[in-house]
């Protein structure tokens, strides 16, 4: 009897939800949903594979302790997880920022720490913004590791207030020249995204509101169906 309780009230459930939104959605409604379709495709241009790779021996030996430029073709799907690889087991911190457009990493900057407490990033915004602006790079990736004498009690991949001070310095300037920031912090030779600043140029929002105002109130089945997508 419970069974067919609830199967009723979901039926009633379901049928008041289509008369309420039967309507056309409002610019309001219509901006809700564009922002929520957006995110859903930045997050999957930025994700990556969830696997760990080993570090190429040689690869970490060629690490150039006082900063390099090199040249990779590394899909953006293995990119970070092949970096965490070469951070893994490093015993002072390193930074690494990765030059991307079209989920392709081109080029790469690396340096290490002065100590084995810190590293800052040894290429300057500047540069950075130069190499952009003359190669089309769409976004920069910057990762680095946190030193962690007991990895299997403690987890070190928790941005500090500096980490997160600088990627928001990064990302103001970044983002006014239409340039995204993403930044990881390698634990263990794995990488945590934790910092995503898009530029506003990077998948326009205006191209989503744009699809959706077609789609609005064309029938009374295309309504509920964009109202769905927007609440569920």
């Amino acid at each position: 009897m419970t069974i067919a309780y609830l199967l009723i009230a979901l039926f009633i459930f379901v049928v008041i939800f289509i008369l309420f939104h039967l309507r056309s959605l409002t610019d309001d409604e219509i901006k809700e949903l564009g922002v929520k379709r957006r995110n859903k495709e930045i997050e999957e241009y930025y994700t990556h594979d969830a696997v760990q790779y080993i570090g190429n021996r040689d690869s970490k030996k060629a690490m150039p302790p006082y900063g390099g430029f090199f040249p990779v073709d590394w899909g953006f799907n293995v990119a970070p997880p092949i970096i965490a690889s070469l951070l893994k087991s490093k015993k002072h911190e390193w930074v690494v920022v990765a030059f991307e457009k079209e989920r392709n990493v081109q080029y790469l900057w690396m340096n290490k720490g002065t100590d084995k407490t810190s590293v800052g990033i040894g290429v300057t915004i500047d540069r950075v913004l130069e190499m952009c602006q003359q190669s089309g790079y769409k976004s920069v990736l910057v990762l680095h590791n946190h030193i962690n004498s007991r990895p299997t009690s403690y987890n070190t991949a928790i941005p500090s207030s500096v980490d997160l001070e600088t990627a928001n310095e990064w990302a103001a300037q970044l983002n006014n020249s239409g340039i995204s920031l993403v930044e990881y912090i390698c634990e263990r030779g794995i990488p945590h995204r934790f910092f995503l600043k898009v530029a506003e140029s990077f998948l326009p929002l205006t191209n989503y509101l744009s699809d959706i105002n077609q789609e609005n109130n064309k029938s009374w089945s295309g309504n509920v169906s964009l109202h769905l997508e927007r609440i569920f």
